[in-house]
């Protein structure tokens, strides 16, 4: 689902900027929509892994989707990225 939140967040971002989410540079589906989004999304999944690493080592059961969990997952668009040494929430930094 961190995943999910991110590849929201990037789409918002290119398509509020007039770009095709559809037309990716090294993903290439025509099944998938979003393929520029997917694109632009791998350098910010370490941001969300490291989210998903710490719920995890904090421990409880995350085999289900808890309110709680939902709520810890959609800190995602507000992360903290440096981008050229600037340091920015990652909605701002995609967008």
């Amino acid at each position: 689902m961190g995943y999910a939140i991110l590849r929201a967040v990037v789409a918002r971002g290119l398509v509020s900027s007039g770009l095709l989410p559809t037309l990716g540079i090294h993903h290439h589906n025509r099944y998938n929509a979003y393929c520029l989004a997917d694109d632009i999304m791998e350098p910010y999944r370490p941001y969300v892994d490291e989210l998903v690493c710490d719920i995890m080592k904090k421990g409880g059961d995350y085999g289900m989707l808890t309110k709680e969990l939902k709520g810890q997952l959609l800190t995602i668009p507000s992360l903290d990225v440096i981008i050229s040494g600037k340091r920015s929430p990652l909605m701002i930094a995609v967008g």
